[in-house]
């Protein structure tokens, strides 16, 4: 079949068979078709020359195919496939006009397409030289009633082949789709998310979200340089206004609606006033390190691609700046210019001094700078222009290099210049400033006296004389008291993330650092600077959390007096939620101090803090408080009840007193479950209503319709660990089934309407406590969650996820996988067995649950190094045999599931090579059972393993012939991967 397509006359040879690849439905065309994808297009291009016998054949022809049917999804829509990719090719590799490109264009106006016809708007967007005036009108009309759709003309490669060809056509489609008015409401304000600008077509995931060649800006603007730049100005100032008005209707009364749009005023020389609209985000966005269009991101690295280029073809820098500037209000096409000019600073004259008279300017540029590197939406790309070291140099240093360079120039003219543009630098923050409550005047006398030469003294040293800025002594004077504060802020910043990080490691911290972070903190809790954290008593509490923690643990031996002062610290932080969550909110900052507290304040109940006499009423109360915090604290405050559950008990001489060590986390446990039980519908929305004890008798009569699972983790948890201890083993031994009960109902309740319920690390805690539960020989509660939960997929799927995920993380509880896993596997393979079925509801769940049963390691999305923590968890995984028993009722349930064949090689890659030749590529086979046609293109780890295998070498031929079988399999139902992998062969 393939041969048809290779031989010279491949046209009149398919045309001599047509009838052959017409009979059985079209069962050979269809082959034919997918054969020419596999094999003649790379990444959505055709080769031109091979594929121009099918487009002809089976696109321009008269034989209904499905080729003009829109909604065919069937062999009309690979025809329309192959017919852009043979397009694309085309634009690529030939540059004037084509009889078959021609035939193609004439069949899609005769098809007298939709507007939204994907297909016609690129195809009629790709014609390059044999684009007529049918065709162009048909563009046009489409950029005036349906601009929205004309992604396909601008965002493909067409784009670049059209800039060549019929670049003004290009310029009026490129700003009729990306520019927009927002949605307005009646008091005239669009959506939060309404920028006014179209998105790219990114498919991909992840960065780059932005890129210089994204869009057609890059091509247009080598194009139509000047019109390329007016329409890109147009479309940032929109995006500029758009972001600055919805902002201003977020914050303002509707009297203040009207108020000029926020921005800089300059007079620029050669151009004159402007007023350049938009806020810190729009300064950065030709860094792509900031919120806002990504599109406007990408012509903006685009336009610094071709800054940068007329520079280096010798076009002098004024009327570049002018020709970036001569249409812009924006002040992203400003901040480009400003970075441009640093970056070459030494070649840009006086261009950057009308900027430098400006405070908004200093402090823009500032900001930019201190978080340059932290996030780009153009990924990892090289950044390799000129004077790219330059891209953190603050404002402050650029005036010190252009004083001195002056100076030692000796450029007295320069130096006046430069003392000009100080005063009027000052002379601006007065005009704009009514006091110096913040500090502003102070910073601006700061950055003028960088200006000023006489603040760059000449020092000898090694026999060289070098200039240092030395401030003003006015201007240190009214400096010193805002510099302590920044200091302060910085400090305070520095132990936050020290100590306060939700996944810190005591281990990690250095016994005298904490002693001398102890009395900083001491010192910033009695004066809190102005600076620094989002609350000012959350560095101060994590400090003290750390001392608890560590004179616990053993780790530093902490001085009563500090030790006093971090419990009261504790004792005393705020039991409310942090500012704008809910009780019902997923917790993401886990640095706040109730969260410092939730950790440490349980330790205080440790033997080791028995002679500081805190009272324990005043334990209690904050436990109970911490409990009735939002998911986040309360999973926080579980996991710093740990080391107490596993303390001795300690009662007083009076046998019916309390243990003083458990019984006010025991408390806090019984409090925390008040809040699990939903209340009526009340308007439009349902309140926790509470739920009085005795639990044990009041927590089954709830429904499972108003059980709130999210809050029975922490009590799931503590209670399970309470069982260890004297005093509570008899309450939390009741307690507990009844618990597990309620959590498995509410489950299987909320996973059948869809949703979870609640979030992974209360989840975790939950699954936690039953893992250890079964390893220690109390199996019960989780054979009953899977004998449930094999009626409900989705409930399933999430219970094998989540343990997969705690596996994975935790060496000490990957230990227990042998013990554990085995008991997962049967169990519910026996209650499918029984008759439970996954697909009791017709769940879409039930091929992920089929394949969770093999458990495979599960990197979390916000794990920064995904592949060093698979590495450790792939080391000591589950061997194999572990679960021999149970492996073919496995590969039963799994045959013909391609999700479970993507487990099998993830769980493959953790064996030893020998058992994948041996077993792995057998359990694939079966697995598939000869529908490949369900498992190609849907097996991203299948192909990625099988390309593993055949770089590290199969051993002997039976492996090697089972390889080949499964690689051509695959290849012959159209996945690409094996397409390749079967030209290793070739």
């Amino acid at each position: 079949m393939e041969a048809l397509l290779t031989l010279g006359n491949a046209q009149t040879a398919i045309e001599n068979v047509w009838d052959d690849l017409a009979a059985d439905d079209h069962r050979g065309l269809k082959t034919l078709l997918r054969l020419a994808d596999l094999r003649y297009v790379t990444n959505t291009v055709a080769d031109p020359f091979t594929l121009a016998p099918v487009v002809a054949l089976t696109y321009c022809t008269d034989r209904d195919l499905g080729q003009n049917d829109l909604y065919s999804r069937g062999m009309g829509e690979s025809i329309r496939h192959l017919v852009l990719a043979w397009l694309r090719g085309m634009a690529r590799d030939t540059q004037g006009p084509d009889p078959l490109r021609q035939q193609v264009r004439d069949r899609v106006l005769a098809a007298h397409p939709e507007r939204y016809d994907d297909f016609a708007v690129e195809a009629l967007a790709t014609l390059g030289p044999d684009t007529d005036e049918a065709s162009e009108q048909w563009l046009r009309n489409t950029a005036a009633k349906a601009p929205s759709h004309l992604a396909g003309a601008v965002e493909s490669l067409g784009a670049v082949f059209m800039a060549r060809t019929h670049p003004r056509l290009l310029l009026d489609l490129t700003e009729a789709y990306y520019i927009y008015q927002p949605k307005r409401s009646r008091w005239g304000g669009g959506g939060l998310h309404d920028e006014g600008i179209r998105s790219h077509r990114h498919t991909g995931f992840g960065p780059p979200f932005a890129a210089w060649h994204f869009g057609p800006f890059y091509w247009l603007l080598h194009s139509l340089p000047g019109d390329a730049l007016d329409m890109i100005n147009r479309m940032l100032d929109h995006a500029a206004a758009c972001r600055v008005r919805t902002l201003h209707q977020l914050s303002s009364n509707l009297d203040e609606l009207d108020a000029p749009l926020e921005g800089i005023s300059l007079d620029i020389p050669g151009i004159g006033p402007r007023h350049f609209v938009g806020d810190s985000h729009v300064w950065g966005w030709y860094r792509g390190s900031t919120v806002g269009p990504y599109p406007c991101m990408s012509a903006l690295m685009a336009v610094e691609q071709l800054a940068d280029s007329l520079i280096a073809a010798g076009i002098p820098y004024e009327r570049v700046v002018r020709l970036l500037l001569r249409g812009c209000n924006n002040l992203a096409m400003a901040g480009l210019v400003v970075g441009l000019l640093v970056r070459r600073l030494e070649d840009a004259g006086d261009l950057l001094d009308v900027w430098l008279t400006s405070p908004a300017v200093w402090g823009l540029e500032t900001s930019r700078t201190t978080t340059e590197g932290h996030f780009h939406v153009r990924g990892p790309a090289l950044d390799d222009v000129a004077g790219a070291d330059r891209r953190t140099t603050p404002p402050r240093e650029v005036a010190a290099d252009l004083t001195q360079r002056a100076m030692v120039a000796g450029d007295q003219a320069r130096l006046d210049a430069l003392a000009e543009v100080a005063e009027r630098l000052v002379a601006t923050a007065r005009a704009e400033a009514d006091d110096n409550s913040d500090g502003q005047l102070t910073r601006v006398l700061g950055w003028a006296s960088l200006l000023r030469s006489e603040n760059h003294p000449a020092y000898r040293t090694n026999d060289m004389d070098v200039l240092q800025y030395t401030p003003p002594a006015e201007v240190a004077e009214q400096f010193a008291p805002l510099a302590a504060q920044v200091a302060a802020g910085s400090e305070a910043l520095r132990l936050q993330h020290t100590y306060g990080d939700y996944d810190n490691r005591p281990e990690r911290w250095q016994a005298d650092a904490l002693l001398a972070d102890l009395a900083l903190a001491r010192k910033l809790a009695s004066d809190p600077p102005l600076f620094g954290t989002l609350h000012p008593q959350d560095a101060p509490t994590a400090v003290a959390a750390a001392a608890v923690i560590s004179h616990a643990r053993g780790l530093a031996v902490v001085p009563d007096d500090d030790l006093r002062w971090a419990a009261d610290r504790l004792l005393t932080t705020p039991t409310t939620a942090p500012p704008g969550s809910r009780d019902d909110d997923s917790w993401v900052y886990p640095m706040a101090a109730s969260g410092s507290a939730a950790r440490a304040l349980p330790s205080l109940l440790l033997a080791q803090f028995d002679h500081l006499g805190i009272p324990q009423d005043r334990i209690e109360q904050n436990t109970i408080a911490l409990a009735a915090l939002p998911d986040g604290i309360r999973t926080l405050f579980a996991a710093g009840c740990a080391p107490v559950w596993e303390s001795p008990c300690k009662a007083d001489e009076d046998t019916d007193t309390p243990c003083r060590r458990h019984h006010p986390l025991w408390a806090a446990v019984q409090a925390g479950l008040g809040g699990c039980r939903l209340g009526p519908w009340r308007s439009g929305n349902r309140q926790p209503e509470f739920l009085p004890p005795p639990y044990p008798d009041t927590l089954p009569t709830v429904p499972a319709t108003d059980l709130l699972v999210n809050r029975l983790a922490m009590p799931i948890a503590c209670t399970a660990a309470a069982r260890t201890t004297t005093c509570l083993a008899e309450q939390a031994t009741l307690l507990l089934p009844i618990l597990m009960d309620a959590h498995r109902n509410g489950a299987d309740h909320w996973m059948t309407e869809g949703y979870a319920g609640y979030d992974s690390p209360e989840r975790e805690l939950v699954v936690r406590a039953l893992i250890t539960l079964a390893a220690a020989g109390s199996t019960e509660p989780l054979t009953t969650h899977l004998r449930t939960f094999a009626d409900n997929a989705n409930a399933l799927q999430q219970l094998l996820h989540d343990a997969a995920t705690l596996f994975t993380y935790d060496a000490r509880l990957r230990a227990l996988l042998p013990a554990v896993w085995p008991l997962i596997l049967t169990t519910t393979l026996d209650a499918l067995d029984a008759g439970a079925t996954l697909r009791a509801d017709n769940s879409r769940w039930a091929e992920y649950a089929t394949a969770a049963l093999l458990p495979t390691p599960q990197p979390r999305t916000s794990d920064l190094n995904p592949d060093d923590t698979l590495n450790r968890a792939n080391r000591d995984w589950l061997a194999p045999s572990a679960i021999s028993d149970a492996t073919e009722r496995w590969l039963d349930r799994a045959r013909g599931q391609a999700k479970a064949a993507d487990t099998l090689a993830r769980f493959a890659r953790t064996t030893p090579s020998t058992w994948q030749h041996a077993t792995g590529l057998p359990w694939l086979e079966h697995v598939i059972d000869g529908r490949y046609d369900a498992f190609a293109n849907h097996c991203w780890n299948v192909t990625r393993w099988l390309t593993e295998l055949r770089e590290t070498g199969l051993p002997g031929a039976a492996a090697l012939s089972r390889w080949r079988r499964v690689v051509d399999g695959l290849a012959a139902a159209g996945d690409r991967e094996a397409v390749a992998l079967q030209r290793i062969d070739e």
